[in-house]
């Protein structure tokens, strides 16, 4: 199966609510580690809390879906005051279809956004949403993590290179004229 996201870019917070809407996506499905903070970071650092929250006052539903289990995941999410699924065991896809199913949402108002090829990128595609695969925000990893890269290594060489995939960083700049 060949993995291939809808589009690439450098940071989570370059995405603005005004490119969503003009994916015609409403519904971000975010990652934690390494795409909203590093992994080992618990509450979410400067600027996460403004982010999020202009992308809510815009319409964006946030929700935070994560591999992770556990204390974390709950606060990271209620200081962002946004949903979250913690232990979603992406790349499968049955939890988060039914989180989602629960709370009426269609697959096809949803981006997911991460920095894994083999849970995230595997896990949109499993679940039948399109991906924005990002950078890593830190080499700081977890030891299941570091054995992922070392996977995803090939995987993601292929897609970084690939001028067919949409860099969102390129595609949405605007010029100030």
């Amino acid at each position: 199966m060949r993995l291939s996201p809808a589009y690439k870019g450098k940071s989570l917070f370059h995405l603005e609510p005004w490119m969503l809407h003009e994916m015609g996506k409403d519904v971000l499905l975010l990652d934690l580690d390494n795409t909203l903070d590093p992994h080992d970071v618990p509450l979410p650092s400067p600027g996460r809390k403004e982010w999020a929250e202009r992308m809510k006052g815009e319409g964006i539903l946030l929700l935070l879906l994560s591999n992770n289990r556990g204390k974390r995941v709950r606060k990271y999410a209620e200081a962002l005051g946004i949903p979250f699924l913690a232990g979603t065991g992406k790349p499968f896809p049955w939890k988060a279809r039914r989180f989602l199913k629960e709370r009426g949402i269609a697959l096809s108002r949803c981006l997911l956004c991460g920095d894994q090829v083999l849970t995230d990128l595997w896990g949109a595609k499993a679940l039948g949403v399109p991906a924005l695969l990002l950078e890593p925000l830190s080499r700081r990893e977890a030891v299941w993590t570091r054995i992922n890269r070392v996977l995803e290594k090939r995987a993601r060489r292929r897609i970084m290179e690939d001028t067919g995939i949409p860099v969102l960083e390129e595609t949405w700049a605007r010029s100030e004229s």
